[in-house]
């Protein structure tokens, strides 16, 4: 169909006399008018042209008005229509504007004078149920928006009570574990022997340990809803980051024997080096903590330049994570609940953290485990070389 042409007029009428009428009265008022003799002539102009009205005869050789109207509507056309007939019957006007008409004109007297007018009424109310149809439409999208958005803040309000819930929960251990044996030592601590002692101080320092872990990541949390986590994105070697929490984490672990595999060259990515460390200490934090059995953590390194990444995997001997859980272990507040790790403690706040800090590196994090299995863990970030070609 070619451009539209609001002031083209397309006639059908068979009749030569009323449609040399018709086509002087509506050219007077500035319409430039085609003509056709018979519905599958109309329908063929319509496919090819577009008109900004159509004045159709019911009475047509080859098909009815309604019949062309019918087939108008078929066919996808959207365009104001007068119906012509020699009949003033309100029955046909009645199902002609059902069937589409915006106006209908009996062809008695001097219908020609009528005809510009009741054009300009079609082409009217053809723009008025185009524009409620606009304003519906406009109403119906802002309602889903608007749905959406009141579903968006029943969701934070779960979340809001969730995170209580297991800020609570959380809390209620360590702080009575430090409060129960700092109370021991006040009260008898020189009747304690001093292995025992020295267990307790332990176990305090552990509990305080978790709850500013646990503090730590809810700020995270906090400052990532509200866009004022903030990165400092500059070239570093991955490997000795990698390297340096793999010490770390073997210092809290004598159950656990942590390996660490990679090229002997520096691995150079683009990023913010704190913000990935803390990524490394939540996945070395879980495989300890989810193979309590102790046994072997391996970590690796790898530069992959043909991808522009270098990859590091956390992979450990544990309980694993069943196939059905694999997807929801990067959202908030997600915790795998399977016999096997019901007694582990955990927030549901570290692979969430983590997920989002790896993923404003423009990089990719992913979980491959099975129950039983182990969990091996992936991480992707851009090399340094790779982001300067990309201009970041």
């Amino acid at each position: 169909m070619t451009g539209a042409a609001p002031r083209r007029a397309l006639l059908v009428e068979d009749n030569e006399d009323h449609a040399l009428l018709a086509r002087a009265a509506l050219e007077r008022e500035g319409w430039q008018v085609e003509a056709a003799v018979c519905g599958e002539a109309a329908l063929e102009r319509l496919r090819a042209v577009a008109y900004g009205v159509l004045v159709l005869d019911h009475w047509l050789p080859d098909m009815t008005g309604l019949e062309a109207l019918g087939a108008l509507r078929l066919a996808g056309h959207d365009l104001p229509v007068v119906v012509l007939t020699a009949v003033d019957s309100a029955t046909l006007a009645v199902a002609s504007v059902k069937a589409g008409a915006h106006e209908y004109l009996p062809k008695a007297g001097d219908f020609a004078a009528a005809l510009p007018g009741a054009v300009e009424r079609a082409v009217c109310q053809h723009a008025e149920a185009a524009e409620k149809e606009r304003l519906r439409a406009a109403l119906a999208a802002r309602n889903d928006e608007l749905a959406a958005l009141v579903e968006r803040l029943r969701e934070l309000d779960r979340l809001k009570v969730d995170f209580m819930a297991m800020i609570t929960h959380e809390l209620r251990s360590p702080i009575a574990a430090i409060e129960g044996y700092a109370t021991l030592l006040l009260q008898h601590g020189p009747r304690i022997a001093a292995a025992q002692r020295e267990q307790m101080v332990a176990t305090i320092q552990r509990e305080a340990s978790h709850l500013a872990r646990l503090v730590a990541d809810a700020l995270d949390v906090a400052r990532m809803d509200a866009d004022r986590f903030s990165y400092d994105f500059r070239p570093f070697d991955l490997l000795t980051l990698v390297r340096e929490a793999v010490t770390q984490a073997q210092g809290k672990s004598a159950r656990h024997t942590i390996t660490l595999c990679g090229p002997e060259a520096v691995v150079v990515v683009w990023g913010d080096a704190l913000r990935l460390r803390q990524v490394l200490d939540n996945l070395l934090e879980n495989a300890i903590k989810y193979s309590p059995d102790g046994g072997p953590v391996e970590v690796a390194v790898r530069e992959d330049p043909a991808r522009g990444v270098a990859e590091v995997s956390v992979r450990d001997h544990g309980i694993g994570i069943p196939p059905e859980h694999q997807a929801q272990v990067f959202e908030r507040f997600s915790r795998v609940r399977t016999p096997a790790s019901a007694r582990i403690p955990g927030s549901g706040l570290g692979l969430y953290i983590a997920a989002r800090i790896v993923a404003a590196h423009a990089g990719r994090i992913w979980v491959e485990s099975g129950a039983g299995r182990g969990s091996g863990f992936q991480v992707t970030i851009p090399l340094a070389s790779h982001s300067a070609q990309e201009g970041t």
